[in-house]
């Protein structure tokens, strides 16, 4: 007879659910800089919905941002394209937390 528990894969110790390896990840990763250049290259409508292209001022903002929190030991955010034109840093260490950076530079946190 199968049961649940019979039918449930059997994972390596270091995969937390099929195909999602706990390793580090061994391919090419892009560094801050290079992640926010890029930005600056997506043409507008890069989402397919309309989406601005994004500012110089969003990504000197973001720039900034990560080069001082780096300098003081900080762990890289995740770089996201915002479809206003702006930049979206976030860092999932303990507590998840966010700066969602406007196409005129300006900061916001995900705080209330």
């Amino acid at each position: 007879m199968l049961t649940e528990t019979s039918l449930a894969p059997t994972l390596p110790e270091t995969e937390i659910a099929p195909g999602v390896d706990l390793q580090p990840a061994t391919g090419p990763l892009l560094c801050p800089d290079d992640a926010l250049d890029s930005l600056l290259r997506l043409p507008a409508g890069w989402d397919s919905y309309g989406a601005a292209s994004i500012t110089v001022r969003a990504v000197a903002t973001a720039r900034a941002i990560v080069r001082v929190l780096s300098a003081i030991g900080a762990i890289a955010p995740a770089i996201c394209p915002r479809p206003c034109g702006g930049v979206l840093l976030e860092w999932t260490c303990g507590d998840w937390s966010a700066l969602d950076i406007g196409p005129d530079g300006m900061i916001e946190t995900d705080d209330d």
